[in-house]
Parts: C-alpha cells; sequence; structure tokens
C-alpha cells in the first residue's frame, strides 16, 4: 500500500473513462451517419424518379456520381480496417 498514490489510481481511472468515452462517441456519430444515409438512400430513388423524364442527363450523372462515392466509401473503409 505505501507504493500506492491516489493520484496515480485516478489517473489511470481517468484516462479509461475517457478512452471509453471517446470510443462510444464515435460509434454514435458512424450509427447516426449509417441511419440518416439509409434514410436518404430510400428518399434519393423516389426523387430521381421523378426527375428522371426531365433531367435524364442530370440523373444519370447524379448517378455515376453516387456509384463513385459509394466506391470511394467502400475502400476507405477497407483501408481504414488495414
Amino acid at each position: 500500500m505505501d507504493g500506492l498514490e491516489p493520484t496515480q489510481a485516478l489517473d489511470v481511472v481517468a484516462g479509461l473513462f475517457g478512452g471509453v468515452a471517446s470510443l462510444v462517441g464515435a460509434l454514435v456519430i458512424v450509427l447516426t451517419t449509417l441511419i440518416l444515409m439509409a434514410a436518404d438512400a430510400g428518399y434519393f430513388s423516389t426523387l430521381f424518379a421523378q426527375l428522371r423524364p426531365n433531367r435524364p442527363l442530370v440523373i444519370q450523372q447524379l448517378e455515376v456520381f453516387a456509384h463513385f462515392v459509394r466506391r470511394h466509401m467502400v475502400v476507405t473503409t477497407g483501408l481504414g480496417i488495414i
């Protein structure tokens, strides 16, 4: 007990709590982003279907852009995991 100082124990507990809080915060942000992206995905297909007769080239280019954004996200996620 002579070698144990309360300030060191408090520093360890504070460090653990800070790490857990940081991890929980990051998970909340990621899950919120995924939920909002999923909600928007359903809306955009309806919007694109309504706009396609009037602006077919714009919709085609937006779909190409969305494809490359999804591809970029998959590659970035894979590199992040590695």
